[in-house]
């Protein structure tokens, strides 16, 4: 399963990638990139093309290069190092030590690939705000509760499978 899902958190990876070279290249003619405007066309907010293209795109590596780095140190340290809550069921034998290994590589890989499609769908509001030359601050308010909902969804999942006893939770 982690392996299916590295797979898809790499192809995430490399479509913020791409998209942020495609707005780059289509973009590069302006020398400020609008975020938002006002209900009158007035740009409100604006970042120069260097800030808007470098962080999003510092960010993605630094990130994606911290996750390979954890998901490292998951598959190379004991599992009894692991913050596992019921340690008695998830340690007895290597089958369930393997289980246990595989929730949070699957986690880890999970969550790369909702930040990737995150940025995504930022970069892409933020280009097409800038070619229509329209959009106010509220077209943001879906995109960032949505993130923060999905991010909490995913944490407390998480929380919950790792309380379970069980090692598939369709049985």
């Amino acid at each position: 399963m982690s392996k299916i899902l590295s797979l898809v958190k790499n192809v995430s990876l490399f479509g913020a990638l791409l998209v942020l070279v495609l707005a780059y290249s289509d973009l590069s003619r302006n020398e400020v990139i609008h975020l938002y405007f006002n209900l009158y066309d007035v740009s409100q907010m604006s970042v120069s093309k260097d800030v808007f293209f470098y962080v999003p795109t510092s960010f993605i590596v630094v990130f994606n290069l911290l996750l390979i780095i954890l998901t490292k140190v998951i598959k190379q340290a004991p599992v009894r190092m692991l913050p596992v809550a019921h340690k008695s069921f998830w340690l007895k034998d290597t089958q369930s030590q393997f289980y246990c290994r595989e929730m949070f590589m699957s986690w880890l890989l999970s969550l790369g690939f909702w930040v990737n499609i995150g940025i995504i769908f930022f970069i892409v509001r933020v280009w097409k705000i800038n070619r229509a030359m329209k959009g106010i601050e509220s077209d943001y308010a879906s995109l960032f509760y949505g993130s923060i909902v999905v991010l909490v969804i995913w944490l407390i999942a998480f929380l919950i499978r790792i309380n379970l006893k069980k090692y598939e939770l369709i049985e």
